[in-house]
């Protein structure tokens, strides 16, 4: 899906979860990670970490977070 829409970053998938729990995405009351998704820059800081169960109603607010990251990378000295 990644390539399909051009991103020039990394996506993860875990499906072993071990990456859910360090970024506390886990589900309540469940074995499976929650709906939503962490936007984690070039420098490995967390931008945006967010539950959101209809995230891909969304999805033009989380590119312009991405296009955001990008921009102030671009811009920083």
């Amino acid at each position: 899906m990644a390539a399909e829409l051009g991103f020039a970053f990394p996506v993860l998938s875990n499906p072993s979860l071990d990456v859910i729990y360090l970024y506390s995405m886990k589900g309540p009351m469940s074995t499976m990670a929650d709906m939503g998704y962490v936007l984690i820059d070039a420098a490995g800081f967390v931008r945006l970490r967010q539950v959101d169960h209809r995230f891909g109603e969304h999805a033009d607010e989380i590119v312009e977070h991405l296009r955001g990251m990008t921009q102030a990378k671009a811009g920083s000295p």
